[in-house]
């Protein structure tokens, strides 16, 4: 049965958005939502804490193995040269030395620094043995615990999606974005899970132009957002329409031209194959030809003046470049008389 309509005809709808409300035991299926999205994020968070644990163990392993590797290396290097060196066999002539206790301890043979040496390399060779089996080990069992507990949790996301599947039953949502055209049920109607319920008007996606421009065309839209374009399709027909800029290329390609992103306020069918862009023109202001400038830089210039009988340079700031010719951004409150030709 239809217990709650979200909407009504002629509403704006985005896709996902709840439609209706179905009455069917809702507390039932809520409680089951929420016991599978718990079980879930239980297991979960065991999985995270069992790795971490086991990376850790693995770490603490792995520089056991590492430090004994050291350890053997150093036992060998010694041995070897404890090995090169001629015999000795200590007698009570020797002189003796003090330990820290001030006892004489007689000093030890070369046979006898063979022998422990030879001892603590079999030593150390068990133990790096038995570390690295304890490696492969904690590997194994990690990878099983790791791979059980996936498994869980694989199982518990899939018992949480059918659970918010089952819920969202009960919750008709608006499969499009769009515009609730007509609604075919009321509040209290029995419903079949085959029943339509509402009808929707597709929203009209908007057209997404990539345009290619010179330096001098990129400059021109570097202040505005908002653009004037002409469309043009296969059978000559224009039409005009408008656009926001949502991308500027910061770098040219390596034909030097800048890429700008338009998206279109309306969607123009596939016919429309061309698009020429109307850039701004400010009005209160004038072009030169580039010529007459010393440019700085893309927005700032000079321009040679004849002012009072005297040659000055002034500073002037740059706007749209385009054919040759230079926008420039001052207004001037009294007339000009501009050098054309510096060189006389």
């Amino acid at each position: 049965m239809v217990q709650t309509i979200k909407v009504q005809e002629g509403d704006q709808v985005r896709g996902g958005q709840p439609i209706l409300q179905i009455q069917d035991n809702l507390d039932s299926y809520t409680t089951s939502l929420e016991s599978a999205k718990h079980n879930q994020e239980s297991i979960q968070e065991l999985y995270e804490k069992t790795k971490t644990h086991f990376q850790q163990q693995l770490q603490k392993a792995d520089a056991l193995v590492t430090d004994l590797q050291h350890q053997l290396l150093e036992i060998e290097q010694d041995l070897h040269t404890i090995l090169n060196q001629p015999l000795t066999i200590s007698t009570s002539a020797q002189t003796c030395s003090t330990d820290e206790n001030n006892k004489c301890s007689e000093p030890q043979s070369s046979e006898i620094l063979r022998t422990n040496s030879l001892e603590f390399l079999s030593t150390t060779e068990q133990q790096l043995e038995q570390a690295k089996l304890d490696l492969q080990i904690l590997k194994t069992n990690s990878s099983n615990q790791l791979e059980e507990l996936e498994q869980s949790l694989q199982t518990a996301r899939y018992q949480y999606e059918k659970a918010y599947n089952d819920n969202n039953k009960l919750v008709p949502r608006a499969s499009i974005a769009g515009t609730i055209k007509e609604i075919f049920v009321t509040e209290g109607e029995q419903v079949r899970p085959s029943d339509p319920l509402c009808s929707i008007l597709k929203t009209s996606p908007t057209t997404h132009i990539e345009v290619g421009l010179t330096l001098e065309e990129f400059l021109s839209t570097t202040d505005i957002t908002e653009i004037v374009m002409m469309a043009k399709n296969i059978h000559g027909e224009r039409k005009p329409t408008t656009g926001t800029i949502s991308f500027r290329s910061p770098v040219a390609n390596e034909e030097g031209i800048y890429m700008l992103s338009i998206e279109g306020s309306e969607k123009l069918d596939e016919t429309f194959s061309r698009v020429q862009i109307i850039f701004p023109i400010h009005s209160e202001f004038f072009f030169l030809p580039k010529e007459l400038i010393e440019i700085k830089n893309l927005t700032e210039g000079y321009l040679y003046i004849f002012h009072a009988g005297e040659l000055e340079k002034i500073k002037v700031p740059l706007g749209i470049h385009r054919n040759g010719y230079i926008e420039i951004l001052e207004h001037f409150t009294e007339s000009l008389q501009i050098v054309t030709n510096r060189r006389q």
